[in-house]
This record gives structure tokens, sequence and C-alpha cells, in this order.
């Protein structure tokens, strides 16, 4: 069963900002970059497009309040403008990472009980969310889904998410 939820701002920075969970609660936020120019088929690395420009400045607006301790994006411009102002606004460098689940189980294990943002790609974001929660319970995002929010909160052995839709 797949997990679809609409949530406002503030029940989000409720859940983010109040220590309802143990200290050791380790938080994944993972999207998928925002929207890139099409206009060449061939290049791989293309830059984001106005619209994901504008869907950028909507993440750094929507995590603002939000306490991030390290912010990782694959190694392509579309990933790295996508959390650009973000970055800037907590002061934090992007880390790259290769997308890979052991990539990842690498950073949260050298992370526990902080909160980082991972940017990713349609196939990794569900990909990393499944292998984190230990099942699948989703699968590759659309071509149209760059407003999707999972967030995996994991303590002791255990994995809860939550999937939101930001617009």
């Amino acid at each position: 069963m797949k997990s679809f939820i609409k949530i406002s701002l503030g029940v989000l920075l409720f859940l983010s900002s109040h220590n309802l969970f143990a200290q050791q609660t380790t938080t994944v936020y993972l999207i998928r970059h925002a929207e890139k120019v099409k206009t060449d088929p061939s290049n791989r690395n293309p830059h984001l497009n106005t619209e994901g420009i504008h869907r950028s400045h909507t993440w750094a607006k929507l995590f603002k309040d939000i306490q991030l301790d390290a912010i990782y994006a694959t190694p392509y411009h579309r990933t790295e403008e996508t959390v650009k102002e973000i970055a800037q606004q907590k002061n934090l460098k992007v880390w790259s990472y290769a997308p890979t689940n052991e990539a990842v189980d690498s950073i949260v294990k050298n992370n526990l009980g902080k909160n980082l943002l991972f940017v990713g790609h349609s196939n990794t974001v569900p990909g990393h969310t499944n292998h984190l929660l230990g099942h699948p319970q989703f699968q590759d995002m659309s071509e149209g889904d760059n407003h999707s929010l999972f967030i995996v909160q994991l303590e002791n052995g255990s994995a809860n998410v939550v999937r939101i839709f930001v617009d």
C-alpha cells in the first residue's frame, strides 16, 4: 500500500522541530531534482529550467526552518542547483554522493542522530527510500514528479516513512 499525504508546512515543521523521538533518531529527507532543461536529449547533465528554478525556491522555503546537518546531491547540475539555495541559507556545503544504496548506508551510519537531505533522481529517490525502509514500498517516480518529499525516520533498527507532495 502506498503512503501519500498532502501535509501543511506547519505540520511538517512541528514534526521536524519537536523531539517526538529519541535522541538517536536519524531523519533522512529525500527529493528528486527540480525540473530540468529538455531541449537536447543527448545532454546528460542539463541545468534547471525556469520551472525548476522556481521549484528550487519552493524547496528552500520549505526547508528554511527545518534543521539540517548535511546535504547530499548526485554530481549533476540539476541536483546541485535544486539544493543550492538551501545550502546557502544553512551555510552548508553540498556533498557529492554516488547514488547507490551502499553510499547512502555509509552516509547515514556516519551521521546517526542527524537530519540529512539527499537530492537524486526518479529512480534513485524511491530506491533509497525502499532500501532505508528495508522493503519495497515505492516505485520509480514519474517524469513529472518533481514535487515529492520522502521523510524517513530511523531509530533503533526501525524505519518509518511519510511521502509529502509539495506544490
